[in-house]
Order: structure tokens, then C-alpha cells, then sequence
């Protein structure tokens, strides 16, 4: 069962000073980010080629939220922050964790965790975790 969208929810402000700031603070101190998944994906020149491609090669659109736009879409979730989520047609589901994402650690590992996620939740017909029971 292929997912009708994935949403990315990081856990950073959104805005251009923010931006900026993330930026800045990318390129002094990379290691600094409370936001994993930006840590994984992103360096100071924008996303990462391999999460790009990968992101384009799932066949459905992909929504990218930071934490005040997850907050007003889906703060029912109560979910902690960074999460990746999938929705199958039943409403959001989560794919990974703040901590799966967490120990991923590269890019590499994000794809394949992803991957992996996707899979099982197309052979179950369902994500591996509902974010209704989280």
C-alpha cells in the first residue's frame, strides 16, 4: 500500500531569521541542532542530494512542517519532535520516532530506516505505529 503523503515535522522554527540562525549555526556548530532529522538532512548548501532523491522517488507528495505548523495541524498527536509520518488514506501514522530518527545518524541510515518502515506498512496494510496510540 503506497502512502497518499509523508509528512516530515521538524523540530525547529519556521521563518527566514530562523533560517538564517539554523544556517549560521549549521556552519559554526553542526553538532548543535536539537532538530535530528535536520542534522541528518540538511547542510549549510539546503537538503541533501540522497534524501532529495529519495523523497522524489516515493510517488506521493511529501509535506514539510516545523514545529508551530505541526502544532496547528496536528497537536492531537501530542508526538515529540522530529517525527516523519505517513498517511495511508486513515490519517497520519507514524514511520519513525524522534528517537528512530535519532539513531539512524547519517542519511544513509534515514533511507533505509524510511524504507524499511514503508515496506512493513505496506505488507501489514497499516504504518507499524499509529499515531492515534502513541
Amino acid at each position: 500500500m503506497q502512502p497518499r503523503k509523508i509528512i516530515l515535522a521538524y523540530n525547529a522554527d519556521a521563518g527566514l531569521f530562523n533560517a538564517a540562525k539554523d544556517w549560521a549555526s549549521k556552519l559554526l556548530w553542526p553538532d548543535s541542532n536539537p532538530c535530528t532529522l535536520c542534522r541528518i538532512t540538511y547542510d549549510v548548501r539546503g537538503m541533501l542530494h540522497p534524501w532529495k532523491k529519495y523523497l522524489e522517488s516515493l510517488g506521493c507528495p511529501v509535506l514539510f512542517l516545523h514545529r508551530p505548523e505541526f502544532g496547528q495541524h496536528y497537536a492531537h498527536l501530542d508526538l515529540p519532535l522530529p517525527v516523519i509520518l505517513a498517511d495511508f488514506g486513515r490519517g497520519p501514522e507514524v514511520l519513525l520516532t524522534a528517537g528512530e530518527i535519532a539513531s539512524a545518524a547519517t542519511v544513509e541510515g534515514l533511507i533505509a530506516a524510511t524504507q524499511e518502515k514503508l515496506e512493513v506498512s505496506s505488507r501489514n496494510g497499516a504504518a507499524a505505529v499509529s499515531a492515534e496510540t502513541v
